[in-house]
């Protein structure tokens, strides 16, 4: 009898079961095919909103993860469930393509300079399948590319790449213009009965760290502590989630 999966969190500092999946093949996914196949729409829209709305599009708050700061910028349309409804009304094609997915928490605008990395690190949960829709990749492809595990892939545009974020992965653009993806989260079908669970216990964790980089004594905290406080922010936000939702 095959083990069942159990959903990880990073917080817990435990090492995932499932590390060592790297990619996911998405040939049989018809999401996957729909994304591809309206390429276009999406890409005139994510580089219109770029143009228009570039204030909107911010810094990733863990600077730990990159070379230098301000590198790596992001805007989300979608965060773990949790609209930003203005941001989404600039993108309307592209948002009705993304409600047709099932299962999906997360979308955003993904912006990596030129010259710069992305360290390796793992995500926040195995309960989600990652996957990047390259938007617009220098030409330079020798001075790019995504890791996962031990395997090195380039992005090309229009492509998905669907990847398992709580494996190991880093990128680099050491080419000389910008790489820009589009980042969805999808709830693996398997744990599709948590999703408002894990979106609110992510956000709670989130909320966490980013206090933790400000507070430096919460770092000291025993991981038991750590744990309680994130799981029980996550009972408050999870009804607020379901609300925004209805």
């Amino acid at each position: 009898m095959q083990r069942k999966s159990k959903i990880w969190y990073s917080f817990s500092g435990v090492k995932p079961e499932e590390y060592q999946v790297g990619f996911y093949k998405t040939k049989n996914l018809d999401w996957a095919q729909s994304l591809e196949y309206n390429f276009e729409i999406i890409r005139d829209e994510m580089l219109q909103y770029i143009e228009n709305d570039n204030d909107r599009i911010k810094p990733y708050f863990n600077s730990r993860l990159v070379t230098e700061k301000s590198i790596w910028r992001t805007s989300a349309f979608l965060f773990w469930n949790l609209n930003f409804r203005k941001n989404q009304k600039s993108c309307p094609q592209t948002m009705k393509i993304l409600r047709s997915i099932p299962n999906l928490v997360s979308a955003s605008i993904s912006i990596l300079e030129s010259g710069s990395t992305i360290n390796p690190h793992r995500g926040d949960t195995n309960g989600i399948m990652r996957g990047h829709l390259p938007i617009l990749v220098p030409k330079e492809i020798n001075n790019i590319g995504f890791k996962v595990n031990e395997e090195e892939v380039v992005w090309e545009q229009g492509k998905l790449l669907l990847f398992n974020d709580a494996a190991y992965h880093s990128a680099w653009n050491l080419s000389s213009s910008s790489r820009i993806v589009m980042i969805i989260d999808i709830i693996r079908p398997e744990f599709a009965s948590h999703a408002y669970h894990i979106c609110s216990t992510i956000l709670s964790s989130l909320i966490y760290q980013n206090i933790s980089l400000k507070v430096k004594a919460l770092k000291q905290l025993p991981q038991l502590i750590k744990n309680l406080f994130i799981k029980g922010f996550a009972l408050l936000i999870y009804p607020l989630l379901r609300i925004q939702n209805i």
